[in-house]
């Protein structure tokens, strides 16, 4: 686009020819920039945006700062130099303003977010993906500044500025504003309003806005004058400033709107006679433009009147007429035109807005859209010009267009919306606008969408109606006008009641104030023959007094209303009301009006109370929040009459017609009460109910029974009962619930606890009074008596429990009672001036969950709860204190505990963010001696952020009083809504109370004391926290179930709460951030865990390989193919490569890419690199060109090594390992650095691309040979290497071989995912050490157990898995097939070093949820961190952070990644990776792992971001259209891809092109078309609808014609196929990618096909196959099927022939050597003696040196090493069930079998079996005599498909069976559950208090420690060798029996309960301290294991 001088080109040249002028003054900060320093500020601010955050041409910048203009204009320009373009928008610091400008940063697509201070932190909290800016950054130092002279402006055909308009529409319109349309709008504009250098230009428009931007401030600096810069805040908030300014900078220019010229005239005429006036001088302005909306006559008539005095020139007015979408005013009439007007009979008295600029053409239609010619006639405005835009840039609709848009004669018109006509003056037209369209309302300056209007009305009615909009000119601006028909006739009640609804919303949604609304009948409204409504002709019928209808407006006088505005004459007037209303109740009569509202004791309670006292006496509906920052009583009066001064009309609300009685309903708290008796609510199965006990001394209880009466009498809820159908009445009369008992003293602790138990646990029936009372006796003597109360909550709130309790006392004392006024069952009544605009907020909030805390997910939801008391208490004097600390800091003692109580909540799991419910007394207009429930629930969003503790209770005290501002809309309104548009049906069950202040209704008497017992329940709440005031002081409760937490974590939680109390009752405390939140217990625990320390000396990667080659040359070093490479063959082949590398010019620290298939030459080449200290960057040997160019260029390497055979881009510079061939082995070492780079593993990323995690030397050796030491890895191991290189496990397996001389057995790619072929390699070649990602283990499992294979044979005696999930039962299924295999689980990250924990599997626990983390290893340290950064309590999740020695250095050239993922902790002061995955420390010090949150997963062992797959996607055609999720399903973790599309894609096609790009395990599972994406009501993506829409598509989608003609084998087939696949109706031309499978899942169906059908394809082959028609085809082939199955046959037939061979070998070889055997023996026999008999002669052959030993011992030196162990005597006692543990146990079995049928046996059998006492067995088929007697007498004639009808006693316990088959009772097929009598607690306690008194007598010698100790002991068991971490050698139990001999001291005596059952009985009898291997000591068995281990050799080479 071509442009003319630019708006920067413009400055620039003034900064020459104006340099030193002031081009702008701010007058907030009374500071002044010249056009040198402008130019100078915006090229260096420019810079600064475009270098620190990319601003460059096309860039779209929001600027959002009110403050000071002269900071808007300065980003603009600055922004301008860029060559961006600016958007301007109004700031704010609310969450709906930050929402505002988030929804149009993403429309627009802005990079950057520019704006106020006070804004940013709110910004930054809700605007997540885009940068914020300070706005006054420019004017501080950190900005460079540049020479103006060799910087030059960014070119640019982009937009200067996007200004947004409201339009008629709902979504804001965009227009784009370029340099060209301004610059000669400009220099039309200032020739017409006659501006020149010489100008004072006065800037009070907002910027935002076309008249404050463009009239005032770009078009002065333009002409060159001097702008001064007012801002919008500062005109409304002080308007005479404005003429203070005009004076103090005489002003000569300025732009105003019709509304604010009312506003100066009314600031002038509120001048009291005192004030100076010569500080209001006009005399210097020449030109007041007013523009933006019509000008009212009267308005500047009464404006000249009040300003003329202070030297103002009338002919200084003029009216400009534009529009945003003409980037300005585009007419301007002549200074002596302002008082010529029209008077017409249409359009009434109206101003000429001049003649129109050169260039632009103006025409006027009418409605059939034809020109008007005639003079006077009205019509719509339609203007054509330069600077007119041609579109909205955020519109695409059409239709939108069309409306906006006329083509007339071949010219397009923009459509301005105005009516008015055109007068002929002097020969040229003139234009007068008399009025709006149909389509747009202007208010004070801005545009309103009448529809938008109509639809909020016409949707927040109750009643049908139909609405019309539009304005009228009212005295000072223009008027709202709201016409409604009715759909059917209303009465005066319900349009009272709509006019309210529409008065509050229009108000709070939209921001105006509709001045009238007015009812009329159904058939009222005008409509045109197209049926649309003509509101121009209504608007008319309205003006002239002819529409017909009932008004309703904010001035009714009508005597059916009340007003709620009491007329205060002056502000000492309300100021003595409010001091007299806040002294009663604070009981002070003395003068406190300037005393602070905090250290007076206003509470929460007191604030609503003052709230309501407020609303009532004034109509002022001012926030709680308000109200605290008024600091005293003068302040607050002073705020509230302003308001009322501001809005002199009082508010009115109708008189109702209706009498609502107290009796027809109950609030919707009182109705969840009742809902939650019933056992089948989640969490339900108890009353709201409070129960409490005091004891009182000479009572009589006759008068104390009359008291009761007589209060019952005065108090209309004791006497309301409950209808069935919901209803409340309230009865004449009612029987008093009062019993009393008389106990005997020896009696009396038991009945009272019995009454308790009854009264405190009872539901009250709702027929009945709701509440109980009962006495007991205690002392006949004194008359002392315990009081027993229980409290329905029905009918009290907490204020109620205090009044009930001090009226009692009052007619005990015959005190008379106060009436009691006031509604005893409140209906839900909502405050119909309130309740819309507090909906209105409500719903713009996003109210987040509740607190995420350590949940029992294995807890029963729905049956009753006990709940828990956790009490503390403070003494009036400590309380004292409390409320010292807290008035000095500006907040209530509520606030501060709320505080305090939010931040435990988020140290133990809840986050940062999360909701509470909070009650509220909702008193404020209620009788205060009403006894009832006026209870609110506040859904109060806790939002804790990184600031002193002071701040935040500050902060969350206003939150509150915010929210306690809006109750007129409740939370079960709330959540009502939510759950109306689909939202999940949240519970809040974490519950806040405070009751602190309701004892003044009590006369400071509390029916509380923490001596005494009380304890409180509510349904689905699951923590109440309690703030009660006592008799003496306060106590603090938390009530709970603690069945809804897992372990004791309630103990823990309140432990710490207790600790952070007592922290904070200091000054200094609430100084500082809370950093730390554990209990010194945990951090102790944790402490001992991170004690990892270990000497491991620092080295380099090849130091042990050198070492290996020097000593151990012959040792094998790697076998791959079959073939055998001997250290020295490896280290010559490693030579010959680093002299390649070094011919190529590699040097040290260089990088080195590798790319190659699995083999001896990769292996050697890594080596190589590394062994001269170079960087190996490893590559899957399939990675994509795409991938391989992108980290080539991210990382800078050198070159590319490859094989020859992976494809590698022709980009990148690539030398081949066959070239190595032709050099001859460098043998030189070079020195490597171990703080050195050694490689660099490149990993997924979230935003697209690859990050390269670079890891030291040491870091990697320090896992590597910590991991060496813990499984003794020596020469003799072989390590098969399964994982890629790749992955980092290979750096283990490579590295952690070499550097002992063990072997490497290396499976080529396709070996590696083939677990026949894994099977073969292990066999053959003996591995024992076995490390990869779970999932391969299992499919190896798997393939074993499928086919049979012979495991038996395997040396296999280490497993490390990580990377992933290990599946619970992988464990036992691993000691199946090789039970003498070590599995350790190990975690940690890439960025760590391989791992950083361990945990040794040595049993699977039934409560655990995964394998546990384990420990830290060596130098390596684990913190859990919650969202503020602190350490997590032991029991609670948090982000799992790694530190110490394994540390990787840093994201390879990425210092912001790296920034952000490595820190150095704010109080360790360690560095921590943030691994993204969570988990929590035990209370025993063990990690769990818990998983991701985020978008990053782990498939397999790779960590897969799905940012990268949407990235590849988008390269491939599909950008911002495809969502990928993941599902771990039955099938395992899949990744699904879901595409917006309109048509389906060609999903093998896609799968291909995206795989050029991804490595394959990157590639989604499946990829799914569809229309739209779905969305939750918050707007977020529904993940779970996704999900949903794939396993439907799993379950049903793969239908079509019935499958024909298939054989029995096809179908065998299919059935193992549909098995995998979990898809129903499987046909042969499905595609089996399509079904979702992945390679493992091939894998798997592999081995079943085999074990079905007798051999299978190989992995490679079925990899390939496309349709499972294929594998049907392979099956089909006849001469595959002979092949294969003959190559069985063959095979079987060799190896027979093999064995015999090799035994009559071996047979031979004996008798040579002279062995003898029996010959009478069978010859299987005399084979094995033969055997034995070799092996002995060939023992006594061996006769080794000392040397071979000692290289024999230096390679297996670990195993001669002595490990700490103890030896320990043990004794397990089983304890037998008592006569009622066995007598529970039957009514368990009896109970159980009345819940059972055949179809539910199986499912409730597994869901209740815990394999202690209820086991569930299927016990398969078997015959008589098969179980005992009395199980199978029981079966006997029992049907098939029964359960049997009842319940069997065996010597094991009781069963329940189910006959799933009875073959004439022979045979059975039966599954049961057996309920096992374990014995009960008590029963465990009476034994465990016996042992524990023997315990002496053992240590002393007097007992001997045996299974004669007790009559239940079962077993004596002498443990050897236990190892500190749980092991006892050859025993197989609980690993806590080991750690607790470990925790006893020499020859003590201890006693464990591992069960329920079992205790046992231990004495530590030996301690052995850890030793190094020493050769000397061991030399005799170095000699046997020498010799054994060459009998071995020698005797597996025969065989």
């Amino acid at each position: 686009m071509h442009k003319t001088i630019s708006m920067i080109d413009k400055i620039a040249q003034l900064s020459h020819t104006r340099g030193d002028a002031t081009a702008l003054e701010s007058v907030k900060r009374n500071c002044k920039i010249s056009y040198s320093e402008i130019y100078e500020t915006i090229v260096s601010y420019g810079a600064f945006l475009r270098d620190e955050y990319g601003v460059n041409a096309g860039s779209k910048v929001i600027i959002a700062c009110d403050s000071d203009p002269v900071d808007m204009i300065i980003a603009i320009l600055s922004i301008g130099f860029c060559g961006g373009t600016a958007i301007p928008l109004k700031s704010g610091s609310t969450k709906d303003d930050a929402l505002r400008i988030k929804r149009i940063a993403l429309e627009s697509s802005a990079k950057l977010i520019i704006t106020d201070q006070n804004c940013i932190e709110s910004y930054r909290q809700h605007i997540s993906d885009i940068k914020i800016e300070n706005a006054d950054r420019y004017r501080t130092k950190n900005i460079k500044k540049y020479d103006v002279a060799s910087v030059s402006k960014e070119a640019s055909d982009y937009p200067f500025i996007i200004l947004y308009t409201s339009g008629t529409t709902t979504t804001p319109k965009a227009v784009e504003i370029y340099d060209n349309a301004l610059m000669n709008l400009f220099m039309a504009y200032n020739d017409a309003d006659n501006r020149t250098e010489q100008s004072v230009v006065l800037c009070c428009m907002p910027l935002y806005h076309v008249m404050g931007l463009m009239m005032s401030a770009l078009s002065g600096l333009y002409v060159g004058a001097n702008v001064v810069c007012m801002s919008v805040s500062e005109f409304y908030t002080d308007t005479l400033a404005w003429f203070i300014n005009v004076a103090r900078y005489k002003v000569s220019h300025t732009c105003i709107s019709n509304y604010m010229v009312s506003m100066l005239t009314s600031s002038i005429e509120s001048l009291n006679e005192s004030y100076d006036t010569k500080k209001l001088s006009l005399s210097s302005m020449k030109s007041m433009v007013l523009a933006g909306e019509r000008v009212n006559p009267i308005t500047i008539d009464a404006f000249i009147k009040v300003a003329k005095p202070y030297g103002f020139d009338d002919k200084a007015l003029n009216i400009s007429y534009g529009l945003t979408e003409s980037a300005s005013t585009f007419t301007h009439t002549n200074a002596d035109k302002i008082l010529n007007r029209i008077n017409t009979l249409d359009a009434g008295e109206v101003f000429s807005v001049g003649k129109i600029f050169s260039g632009y053409k103006m025409i006027i239609i009418d409605e059939n859209e034809d020109i008007i010619n005639d003079e006077l006639m009205l019509g719509e405005f339609c203007i054509n010009g330069p600077s007119i835009i041609d579109c909205y840039c955020n519109i695409d609709s059409d239709n939108d267009m069309d409306k906006s848009f006329i083509n007339i004669d071949g010219e397009k018109y923009f459509r301005t919306g105005d009516i008015g006509f055109f007068n002929i003056v002097d020969e040229d037209k003139e234009f007068y606008i008399s009025n709006r369209n149909k389509d747009v309302l202007i208010i004070h300056g801005e545009n309103y969408s009448p529809a938008v209007i109509e639809e909020l009305t016409e949707q927040i009615s109750p009643y049908a109606v139909k609405a019309a909009a539009f304005s009228t000119q009212s005295e000072d601006s223009e008027a709202a006008i709201l016409l409604l028909e009715e759909q059917y006739e209303l009465n005066d009640y319900n349009r009272n009641e709509v006019a309210n609804l529409i008065f509050d919303a229009v108000i709070s949604q939209i921001g105006i104030k509709i001045h009238e609304i007015v009812f009329s009948s159904y058939g009222s409204f005008v409509y045109s023959d197209t049926g649309k409504l003509k509101r121009y002709v209504m608007k008319n019928l309205y003006s002239d007094g002819a529409w017909e209808g009932e008004a309703f407006h904010h001035d009714f006088s009508s005597n059916d209303f009340d007003s709620i505005n009491t007329k205060y004459r002056s502000q000492e007037e309300l100021q003595n009301d409010l001091q007299k209303f806040i002294g009663k109740y604070l009981y002070r009569s003395d003068d406190i009006i300037e005393d602070d509202l905090i250290k007076l004791g206003i509470n929460s309670l007191k604030l609503q109370m003052l709230f309501g006292f407020i609303k009532k006496k004034t109509g002022v509906d001012l926030p709680l929040s308000t109200i605290v920052e008024c600091p005293n009583i003068k302040a607050l009066s002073i705020r509230v009459y302003k308001h009322l001064k501001a809005n002199s009309k009082p508010i009115h609300v109708k008189k109702s017609n209706n009498n609502f009685s107290s009796l027809n309903e109950l609030s919707m708290l009182q109705k969840a009460y009742i809902a939650g008796r019933n056992e089948e609510i989640e969490w339900g199965g108890t009353a709201c109910k409070l129960y409490i006990e005091r004891d009182i001394k000479g009572l009589d209880i006759e008068k104390f029974a009359e008291a009761i009466k007589n209060l019952t009498i005065n108090q209309d809820a004791l006497r309301t009962i409950i209808t069935d159908e919901g209803k409340p009445v309230i009865k004449d009369s009612v029987d008093i619930p009062i019993s009393v008992y008389r106990p005997s003293e020896q009696d009396r602790e038991k009945v009272i606890f019995e009454i308790r138990a009854e009264m405190e646990n009872a539901i009250l029936p709702l027929s009945e009074p709701l509440f109980r009372v009962a006495l007991t006796e205690l002392d006949p003597n004194t008359d002392e008596w315990r009081i027993h109360l229980h409290l329905d909550m029905i009918a009290f709130d907490a204020t109620s429990v205090f009044i009930f309790w001090s009226q009692l006392m009052k007619a005990y004392n015959m005190l008379p009672l106060q009436n009691s006024t006031g509604k005893a069952i409140r209906p839900y009544m909502p405050d119909s001036i309130s309740y819309d605009s507090d909906k209105i907020y409500w719903l713009n909030k996003d109210i987040p969950k509740a607190p995420e805390l350590p949940w029992n997910s294995k807890s029963e939801k729905k049956s009753p709860r006990s709940f828990t008391r956790r009490m503390m208490s403070f003494q009036t004097t400590e309380w004292k204190k409390i409320e010292k600390i807290s008035q000095g800091i500006g907040i209530s003692p509520t606030a501060m505990f709320l505080t305090l109580f939010s931040h435990i909540l988020a140290g133990f799991g809840a986050g940062r963010n999360f909701t509470l419910s909070i009650t509220s007394a909702g008193r404020e207009n209620e009788s205060s001696n009403v006894i009832g429930d006026f209870t609110d629930i506040i859904l109060f969003e806790v939002n804790l952020r990184d600031e002193n503790m002071a701040d935040a209770a500050r902060r969350i005290q206003n939150d509150l009083l915010q929210d306690l501002s809006h109750r007129a809309y409740s939370s079960f309104d709330l959540m009502k809504e939510h759950a109306a548009r689909g939202d999940d049906n949240e519970l809040y069950p974490v519950v806040f109370t405070s009751m602190l202040g309701l004892d003044d209704y009590a006369d400071g008497e509390s029916p509380f004391d923490v001596n005494f017992y009380s304890r409180s329940s509510t349904p689905q709440v699951l923590l109440d926290h309690q703030l009660i005031p006592t008799s003496d002081g306060v106590m603090l409760c938390w009530d709970s179930v603690d069945d809804a937490f897992e372990g004791n974590i309630l103990d823990m939680m309140f432990a710490s709460y207790r600790e952070l109390v007592y922290r904070a009752l200091t000054n200094e405390f609430w100084d500082d951030i809370l950093r730390e939140i554990r209990t010194e217990k945990d951090i102790q625990i944790q402490v001992a865990a991170n004690d990892t320390s270990l000497d491991i000396p620092k080295s380099y990667l090849t130091d042990g390989y050198r070492r290996t080659i020097r000593k151990c040359s012959e040792n094998i070093a790697v076998i791959h193919k079959d073939k055998s490479y001997s250290y020295a063959e490896l280290g010559k082949r490693v030579g010959e490569f680093k002299s390649l590398l070094k011919d190529k010019g590699i040097v040290k620290s260089d990088l080195v890419m590798i790319q190659m298939e699995k083999s001896f030459d990769l292996i050697a080449s890594i080596i190589a690199i590394v062994d001269m200290g170079a960087i190996y960057i490893p590559m899957p040997h399939d990675q994509p060109e795409i991938r391989q160019e992108n980290i080539y260029e991210k990382a800078g390497a050198r070159l590319m090594l490859s094989d020859g055979i992976c494809y590698i881009s022709s980009n990148i510079p690539t030398i081949y390992s066959y070239e190595a061939d032709a050099y001859e082995p460098d043998a030189s070492e070079v020195n490597v650095d171990p703080e050195s780079l050694a490689y660099i593993i490149y990993t997924s990323g979230s935003t697209g691309t690859p990050k390269g995690v670079a890891i030291r030397h040491d870091a990697a050796m320090n896992t590597i040979l910590a991991v060496n030491e813990y499984v003794s890895l020596g020469a003799m191991d072989r390590v098969i290497g399964i994982s890629s290189v790749s992955f980092d496990l290979s750096v283990y397996d490579i590295f952690g071989a070499i550097s002992v001389g063990a072997a490497i057995v290396l499976p080529t790619e396709e070996e590696r995912i083939d677990p026949n072929c894994m099977l073969r390699l292990c066999r053959e070649y003996g591995v024992t050490f076995w490390n990869s990602v779970p999932a391969l283990m299992s499919v190896f499992l798997d393939y074993c157990d499928a086919v049979g294979a012979k495991t038996d044979k395997l040396k296999i005696k280490n497993i490390i898995l990580s990377g992933d999930w290990i599946p619970m039962d992988l464990y036992k299924r691993l000691k199946h097939i090789m039970p003498s295999a070590r599995l350790t689980s190990m975690g940690g990250a890439t960025e760590a070093s391989i791992w950083s924990n361990y945990f040794t599997v040595s049993v699977i626990k039934p409560e655990w949820q995964s394998i546990p983390y384990g420990y830290p290893l060596p130098n390596q340290l684990f913190h859990v961190l919650d969202d503020l950064g602190r350490l997590c309590p032991c029991g609670v999740a948090g982000r799992l952070h790694i530190g110490g020695r394994g540390l990787a250095q840093e994201y390879y050239n990425e210092p912001d990644l790296t920034d952000k993922a490595f820190f150095v902790h704010h109080d360790s002061g360690e560095r921590l990776y943030d691994t993204g995955d969570y988990g929590k420390y035990d209370e025993s010090g063990m990690l769990i792992f818990l998983g991701r949150r985020d978008t990053q997963i782990k498939i397999n062992g790779y960590r897969i971001e799905i940012g990268e797959i949407q990235s590849a996607f988008n390269k491939v055609g599909y950008p911002k259209n495809v969502v990928v999720v993941s599902d771990e399903g039955q099938r395992g973790k899949k990744l699904i891809a879901f595409i917006k599309n309109d048509t389906d894609v060609q999903e093998e096609e896609l799968k291909k092109s995206v795989g050029n790009i991804l490595p394959g395990y990157f590639i989604p599972d499946k990829i799914i078309c569809i229309r739209e994406f779905p969305y939750t009501s918050n707007s977020k993506l529904d993940r779970k609808a996704l999900l949903n829409i794939y396993k439907n598509i799993g379950e049903s989608n793969y239908e079509s014609e019935e499958i024909t003609e298939l054989s029995d084998d096809d179908l065998r087939i299919m059935s193992l196929i549909q098995e995998e696949t979990k898809v129903t109706n499987l046909k042969p031309d499905d595609s089996l990618r399509g079904l979702g499978l992945s390679s493992l899942e091939l894998i798997r169906l592999a081995n079943k096909l085999e074990s079905e059908m007798g051999y299978r394809a190989s992995i490679n082959e079925l990899i390939r196959y496309q349709r499972v028609n294929e594998i049907l085809e392979y099956y089909r082939n006849t001469d595959i099927k002979n092949e294969k199955l003959d190559i069985h046959k063959e095979d079987a037939e060799k190896q027979a022939k093999e064995m015999i061979s090799r035994q009559i070998k071996m047979v031979k070889i004996a008798k040579e050597k002279g062995v003898k055997v029996n010959e009478n023996l069978d010859s299987i026999s005399q084979f094995q003696d033969y055997y034995i008999g070799l092996a002995e002669k060939v023992r006594d052959e061996v006769k080794p040196t000392d040397d071979e030993l000692l290289k024999f011992f230096n390679a297996n030196k670990s195993k001669y090493s002595i490990p700490t162990t103890a030896d320990a005597k043990l004794v397990f006692i089983s304890v037998k069930s008592a006569k009622e543990d066995d007598d529970l146990a039957k009514e368990k079995a009896e109970k159980l079998l009345s819940e059972l049928t055949p179809e539910n046996f199986t499912e409730k059998g597994k869901s209740l079996s815990n394999n202690q006492d209820i086991i569930y067995q299927d016990l398969g088929t078997f015959g008589t005599k098969a179980m005992v007697k009395e199980f199978e007498e029981a079966l006997k004639d029992v049907p098939s498909n029964t359960v049997v009808n009842k319940v069997i006693k065996t010597k094991f316990g009781y069963h329940v069976a189910y006959v799933k088959k009875n073959d004439n009772n022979q045979q059975w097929e039966v599954e049961h559950i057996l309920i096992v009598p374990y014995p009960s607690e008590k029963t465990m306690t009476e034994k465990l208090e016996k042992l524990n008194k023997i315990k002496a007598d053992i240590e002393a010698g007097t007992l001997t420690l045996n299974d004669k100790i007790d009559e239940d002991a079962i077993q004596s068991f002498d443990a050897k060798g236990i190892t500190p971490d749980g092991i006892i050698p050859n025993f197989i139990y609980d690993p806590e029996i080991a750690k607790a001999v470990f925790g006893t001291e020499l020859n003590k005596v201890g006693v464990i309960n591992p069960n329920k059952a079992t205790i046992v009985v231990f004495q530590k009898t030996k301690e052995v301290k850890a030793e190094d291997a020493n050769f000397n000591k061991s030399k005799e068995q170095v000699k046997s294991d020498y010799i054994n281990n060459k009998v071995a050799e020698y005797m597996s080479k025969l065989f």
